[in-house]
């Protein structure tokens, strides 16, 4: 016999899916325009570079009319949403509901999601993108928006690196075994869509500029 107990939790998870694909739309559309997303790492402390310039690069952001949408109010995220909040933009959390992450703050614009799906997808709606320090979460945005960038399943926007120090050797090791030493990439594609900076400044101009 089939297990149906099994094919009745799969579409229900499935269905939740979808449901929360539509709240995130929803929740996307209400939102101020333009909007930085910014992805980095919950472990990122107050007392860090990371911190310190993400906080100041959403801040004169800011200040030039764009608003800071990240995942919460954790590390790189905390501070990228507190740099909104301090020039007078609008700071956008969109959370995942972690139980051992709870919400210490509650922002203008705030949406928690179960699934991780659609909470990606709200925050890759976002008319650029910057990437600090982090971890696989961080990774993982970082190289899914690429992806899509070179299937032709988003369009290019400014996407920033900040902080020469951790994403240099990086793209470093992904140009040396991805394009130099088996071709698995055009030579000019990571040129053409990421910018690594190292400063607040840098970052603000690169993607106010695009």
């Amino acid at each position: 016999m089939p297990n149906l107990v099994g094919t009745d939790r799969r579409t229900a998870s499935i269905a939740r899916i979808v449901s929360e694909f539509e709240e995130a739309a929803r929740f996307c559309e209400s939102l101020p325009r333009p909007f930085l997303s910014v992805f980095g790492g919950v472990r990122v402390t107050p007392e860090s570079w990371h911190w310190r310039v993400t906080h100041e690069l959403c801040a004169q952001l800011g200040k030039r009319g764009w608003n800071t949408a990240s995942g919460g109010d954790s590390g790189a995220m905390r501070a990228a949403l507190d740099g909104a909040l301090e020039s007078g933009s609008a700071a956008i959390a969109v959370r995942l509901n972690v139980d051992d992450e709870p919400h210490l703050c509650e922002y203008p614009h705030d949406i928690t999601l179960v699934e991780l799906g659609p909470r990606k997808w709200a925050l890759e709606q976002a008319n650029a993108y910057c990437f600090v320090g982090g971890g696989l979460g961080t990774l993982d945005e970082l190289t899914q928006i690429l992806a899509q960038l070179k299937t032709g399943k988003t369009t290019p926007r400014p996407m920033v690196c900040l902080g020469g120090a951790f994403w240099r050797p990086f793209f470093s090791t992904l140009h040396r075994q991805c394009v130099r030493e088996n071709s698995y990439l055009d030579d000019s594609f990571l040129a053409e869509h990421v910018v690594v900076v190292d400063s607040a400044a840098e970052a603000a101009e690169v993607i106010a500029q695009r």
